[in-house]
């Protein structure tokens, strides 16, 4: 169950921390526990029955996102649920929403890709592992993004593999597997260190350039593709990549538009009558734009990923948004903290390591977020 923002009981919730972090005078350690306990169970009382919001993508001013899958939120309901999120059958993925576009992927049987709640990148995010043999995930539709002639694209992955290529998001005519059958993709290719490549077939041309800077296997990249409908820059790795490999054709710009005939978007493959080069490694995030990125713009979705996946994370801060009252929200979702709920070793919000979420853990969390925010202390000892 949601509830609707509340400013009322946000500003409750403020002055409490208020009282605990900047509190005058000597607290005993007694009155400190009682007191605690109290803003504990206000916590549970008011804040159990709420979602965490997924922290929404960043303004832009120069195009419109109108597709986005993201791995911490595989529902696309706006709530970071881990573990425990929609389209899980066990941790294999039956489905991973867009909430944008409406354009939810999904798959059935043995070629679902899996999901891990921690891991990715150095914040230690979700993510989507593909096992590069049969793994994908697919959505039928004709003529994807069609009247798009510029646009960009954001991907987030890490591959497993630096000598076999694998295609992270395509979109393809799936009755032919001929030159004739128009398709565009993105995917990490052979070479030195692996390297990134945009691909575009509209049936009678068939186009396609790569970096020259080499991707680690094993390490996370992104990449941040647009086209100005004349030609395809790429951002790699916060850098902009100054010079693109002409592989086939030309560095042409082709978009959507200039594909005609697809009828899917995929993940992890590209699907025409068969699927072919498997995607081998973790996936995090896709972001479609309807249009060209300016530069402000790819500053500002780089930040927010490279916030989001490259930037070490706070112990305090559970949903990437810093250590604030929503982490708190996130605590009290796990349970009755005040009775005690067993966890196992390594659990994010288990902040004193005794496999138990309880008030310990909450007033350590006070320790850390003081700290985090820059106070002396967080409750005065």
């Amino acid at each position: 169950m949601s509830v609707a923002p509340n400013p009322g009981r946000n500003a409750q919730l403020s002055r409490c921390f208020q009282n605990l972090t900047n509190g005058q005078g000597a607290v005993k350690s007694t009155l400190r526990a009682v007191a605690l306990a109290v803003v504990l169970a206000f916590f549970m009382a008011l804040l159990t029955p709420s979602s965490v919001t997924q922290a929404s993508l960043p303004v832009t001013s120069s195009a419109n996102a109108v597709f986005h899958l993201d791995s911490s939120d595989l529902d696309g309901d706006g709530s970071e649920e881990g573990a425990g999120e929609g389209g899980l059958t066990g941790s294999s993925v039956d489905v991973w929403a867009d909430p944008i576009g409406g354009f939810d992927v999904s798959q059935t049987g043995s070629a679902r890709p899996k999901f891990f709640a921690s891991g990715f990148g150095v914040a230690n995010r979700p993510f989507v592992q593909f096992d590069g043999s049969d793994d994908y995930l697919f959505h039928h539709v004709s003529d994807f993004r069609s009247t798009d002639s510029t646009g960009t694209v954001v991907l987030v992955w890490s591959h497993n593999q630096i000598n076999a290529s694998g295609y992270i998001f395509t979109s393809a005519e799936e009755t032919t597997n001929t030159a004739l059958g128009g398709y565009f993709n993105f995917q990490q290719r052979p070479g030195e260190n692996g390297v990134f490549r945009v691909q575009h077939n509209d049936g009678n041309t068939h186009e396609r350039i790569h970096t020259t800077t080499g991707l680690a296997a094993g390490q996370a990249h992104r990449a941040i593709v647009t086209s100005d409908d004349s030609e395809w820059h790429v951002f790699l790795d916060g850098t902009t990549e100054d010079t693109l490999t002409v592989s086939k054709g030309s560095n042409s710009g082709d978009w959507y538009a200039d594909t005609s005939g697809h009828t899917n978007i995929a993940v992890g493959t590209l699907l025409r009558a068969s699927t072919s080069s498997h995607f081998n490694g973790d996936l995090a995030e896709i972001i479609v734009y309807d249009a060209e990125l300016s530069t402000a713009d790819i500053q500002t979705i780089d930040s927010y990923v490279n916030q989001k996946y490259f930037s070490e994370v706070l112990a305090c801060d559970f949903d990437g948004g810093g250590c604030g009252l929503s982490d708190i929200n996130l605590m009290m979702r796990q349970g009755n903290l005040t009775a005690g709920v067993a966890v196992g070793a390594g659990n994010q919000f288990d902040l004193n390591s005794d496999n138990t979420l309880n008030e310990a853990d909450i007033t350590e969390w006070l320790d850390v977020a003081g700290s985090a925010n820059t106070y002396g202390s967080p409750m005065l000892r």
